[in-house]
């Protein structure tokens, strides 16, 4: 199966392979997205988190779920498409769910230039405050903050 897409002169349509796993479609995406063509590696990205992944097998004849690495990869890629298509609120749950997942790395969502976009909209540093601030520690690390050595 072949993905039909525009190139970023929009004067050629190109033939990309169809991925079968979440990691396949992460790295197609991602060439399509440097190529710059967005709106092509945000429906890879978004096929990403429907596809079988790197994660547990949780029955024999099914195949593996989709890593939670996979997850916030694939989300968070689709956030900087929305980001660089003018898309904020899209870009914004995105990120969100990105943040669910688990992904913590704050520093490199303040810096990342591909997230310029959603960074200028009035609701990012709430939602970046929201989850640094309940991620961060965590009970052990809540736990064990008096705690010197």
């Amino acid at each position: 199966m072949l993905i039909r897409a525009e190139s970023s002169e929009d004067t050629d349509v190109l033939d990309i392979p169809e991925p079968e796993d979440a990691r396949g479609a992460i790295a197609v995406g991602l060439e399509q997205y440097n190529a710059g063509s967005y709106e092509t590696a945000l429906g890879i990205f978004e096929k990403a988190i429907d596809l079988p992944g790197t994660g547990i097998k949780q029955f024999r004849d099914k195949p593996p779920a989709i890593s939670n690495g996979e997850k916030q990869a694939a989300l968070y890629n689709i956030a900087c498409c929305h980001s660089r298509m003018g898309n904020l609120q899209d870009g914004l749950l995105a990120l969100k769910g990105c943040l669910e997942a688990g992904y913590e790395d704050y520093q490199q969502i303040r810096e990342d230039p591909d997230l310029e976009g959603i960074r200028g909209d009035s609701r990012f540093q709430s939602l970046i405050s929201k989850y640094a601030k309940s991620n961060g520690n965590g009970f052990f690390g809540n736990m064990l903050k008096g705690f010197k050595l």
